[in-house]
């Protein structure tokens, strides 16, 4: 059981197709797109890349050409890592990073979760705390678990809140005045969640569950998707279509194949893509689903209806043993941010690699803490390193 506090209130991310081409995603004509960005569309001409860069000479830093300007990517603050990436009035650039801003210190490690209007939220293993992403002091718990674990993800839509409790509950709690409910009221465990137009849909990886339940208010029972899913994990939604990944075991690094899998909520069809050894995290966006494989540490990306084994857009080749697991993948219009560490010691460095395929530069390299997050603006990149919620250019 749980004491939920008060939340905060407040402001809180046709024709028939022509013949051979999938109706579920359409196609795409492939275009030549100046310096790696993504069209509207997604479609652009794929140059994968290696990263990161290799350590820098003896000599001192290479200049490299950004436009026609001589640049130093490790020390340049308008071209740090790579060209054109800025990062904001007064920040140093310093090997290739830009310096990270503290916004505030939880004073317990916390991981990044969800984000609505200026605040953000973010759980250690028993609380769940709102934050403004203008600092300040730490609120009061929005949700306390009595027994002191487990406390999962929480996900937002424009009208609500939805935590996980204890891998047993979903609680919804509305955007401003109204009080927190529970959602689903089987009991059957809750371990990764994403939300439809209507539904939240949820798996459990032992019991190899996929289940959904109406996101408003009063819930219900929640209904069985599949029951075929063992090791399902990293739900991610698109309209009314939920995507996940089955992955055989989390703590092997050895390779065991993954699968990913395409349900539409509405219609009932599933696809599934071909054995994948070692993909793990996913997100998607109009033409793709993304992935990374943590045997190569190549970020891959596949066309929505799961053709093929996928495409390279750039590899991590960072220390084999430093990059085996991917915890979590977040994009923009033009880039692709891959959270990257290992499976016992957690996330330590988040990697950008441009949609259109390039060397992968890190955003931000932590030593000595686990990273969450990342979350993303036009401005910038928010993420956890330990008890602080942090930022910097993205």
């Amino acid at each position: 059981m749980a004491s939920l506090a008060s939340w905060a209130c407040g402001a809180f991310d046709a024709e028939a197709p022509p013949p051979g081409v999938d109706p579920i995603e359409g196609g795409a004509d492939v275009v030549s797109v100046p310096d790696g960005a993504a069209t509207e569309a997604g479609a652009c001409q794929l140059t994968p890349g290696v990263g990161p860069p290799q350590l820098r000479p003896e000599a001192g830093p290479p200049e490299v050409l950004c436009g026609s300007e001589s640049v130093q990517l490790e020390t340049s603050p308008k071209n740090c890592g790579a060209c054109g990436r800025d990062c904001g009035p007064g920040v140093q650039c310093n090997v290739g990073l830009c310096v990270s801003t503290q916004i505030v210190d939880v004073g317990t490690d916390v991981f990044l979760q969800a984000r609505a209007g200026d605040h953000v939220f973010v759980t250690n293993q028993s609380r769940a705390y709102e934050l403004a992403l203008t600092g300040g002091t730490v609120p009061t718990a929005l949700l306390e678990l009595e027994a002191g674990c487990c406390l999962g993800r929480i996900v937002t839509d424009d009208e609500a809140i939805y935590a996980m409790e204890a891998n047993e509950h979903i609680w919804r709690r509305p955007i401003g005045p109204g009080a927190p409910a529970l959602l689903d009221v089987r009991r059957v465990g809750a371990e990764t969640l994403a939300l439809t137009r209507n539904e939240a849909v949820f798996g459990n990886a032992g019991l190899g569950l996929v289940l959904a339940v109406d996101k408003r208010p009063g819930g219900g029972s929640a209904r069985t998707i599949s029951t075929a899913e063992s090791g399902v994990r990293f739900i991610v939604a698109d309209g009314d279509v939920v995507y996940w990944m089955r992955v055989p075991s989390w703590l092997d690094a050895a390779g065991l194949p993954s699968e990913i899998v395409r349900h539409d909520t509405a219609s009932g069809d599933t696809r599934r893509s071909v054995a994948l050894p070692h993909a793990q995290a996913l997100a998607v966006d109009e033409s793709f689903v993304y992935f990374y494989q943590g045997t190569t540490g190549e970020i891959r990306r596949m066309p929505k209806n799961l053709s093929g084994e996928g495409e390279v857009l750039g590899t991590w080749n960072d220390a084999p043993e430093a990059r085996t697991h991917a915890h979590h993948i977040a994009l923009t219009a033009d880039h692709v941010y891959v959270l990257i560490g290992t499976a016992n010691a957690g996330a330590r460095v988040i990697v950008r690699v441009p949609k259109c395929g390039g060397a992968p530069i890190p955003i931000f390299w932590s030593k000595f803490a686990p990273v969450s997050g990342p979350i993303i603006d036009d401005e910038n990149l928010y993420f956890s390193e330990g008890s602080t919620l942090r930022r910097v250019a993205p």
